[in-house]
């Protein structure tokens, strides 16, 4: 509870749905007392409707940093961390695809899937160097998704990807024989 009386509580809801009504709520202090509202819990209404906010502002990205910036080819056991720094977004990014993109512009996914949700701030994605890739100099590309379902891409060839903050993020990938 905020200093002026007002509570915050997060809420969850389906996709598509805008509002629902509030008919209970319990709060529990911080001494384990509990105040019991709404017309489901046998107290009187709450008389609210929640309101979702628009999910207008897609993820930013202010900076992307890979380290170690050099891996040799067949070591697919040397864990790289991507640091992606975000701002700017209204629904949370939950969502990552991470590619290798070669200097013939080939795409290739490293991984998909779901990332702790973050708003703002550092998100550390780790990845091993795919199995068979080929030495030479790579640029990393994502695309990010927030709980909102939107989706934004970074680095990736064409024009629907926003150009990486500060140029590429690039990835050495050395001959074997030639890393130590």
């Amino acid at each position: 509870m905020q200093a002026d009386g007002t509570v915050t509580v997060p809420v969850g809801g389906l996709r598509g749905q805008f509002s629902c009504q509030l008919t209970g709520l319990i709060i529990t202090d911080g001494h384990g007392d509990q105040a019991v509202y709404g017309s489901s819990l046998g107290a009187p209404d709450i008389d609210a409707t929640l309101t979702n906010i628009p999910d207008t502002v897609l993820p930013t990205v202010d900076a992307v940093t890979v380290t170690p910036g050099t891996v040799a080819a067949n070591d697919t056991q040397t864990w790289i961390k991507l640091t992606i720094d975000l701002s700017a977004s209204t629904a949370g990014v939950n969502g990552l695809d991470l590619y290798l993109v070669d200097a013939s512009g080939h795409v290739d996914s490293i991984q998909s899937g779901g990332v702790s949700t973050t708003f703002s701030g550092p998100l550390d994605e780790y990845f091993t160097l795919p199995q068979g890739t080929a030495p030479g100099t790579y640029t990393i590309g994502f695309t990010l998704q927030d709980q909102g379902y939107k989706t934004v891409s970074y680095g990736l060839p064409g024009s629907g990807s926003q150009p990486m903050p500060g140029g590429p993020v690039t990835l050495r990938v050395t001959d074997p024989a030639t890393a130590r």
